[in-house]
């Protein structure tokens, strides 16, 4: 599989973290793509992760409050990377990031293509992610084993 350096695809604008998150998914599966290929097929943003990115995963819109959503995240980040929507001030609109673990305290481990890949992955609390978390998920399809 390969590591987070090579799958890793920076944000080129304002609106264009879904198709980001997407060159890192499919750089994830093995396959040679940047955002500005993605954002090509695509046309121009803003883009939705339900609709631009349903080829790509399985689209499932949760309640972020609802104590199971959380759940499902989790067993669904058990098995491989998740894309997710949050809320982040001063950020608006939504923005998409990719989450890619769990770590040692329990953190869940995220890529974000607004930022440098060198500091990557980033760590949040599940504190954190209900407190900003949109509800909207994508479950990736996984890279061929």
């Amino acid at each position: 599989m390969p590591s987070i350096e090579e799958c890793f695809a920076a944000q080129h604008g304002p609106l264009t973290c879904v198709a980001a998150c997407l060159a890192i998914i499919r750089r994830w599966r093995g396959e040679r793509i940047d955002e500005a290929a993605v954002r090509q097929a695509w046309g121009d943003p803003p883009y939705a992760l339900a609709v631009h990115a349903a080829a790509d995963g399985t689209y499932v819109p949760t309640d972020p409050d609802a104590p199971s959503s959380l759940e499902y995240l989790r067993a669904h980040l058990k098995d491989g990377w998740v894309v997710i929507t949050l809320q982040l001030a001063p950020r608006r609109p939504a923005h998409a990031v990719i989450l890619v673990g769990i770590n040692s305290t329990g953190a869940l481990q995220y890529l974000d293509p607004a930022d440098p890949a060198e500091k990557q992955p980033f760590a949040m609390s599940e504190a954190e992610l209900v407190k900003a978390w949109t509800g909207q998920l994508l479950i990736a399809r996984r890279p061929p084993t």
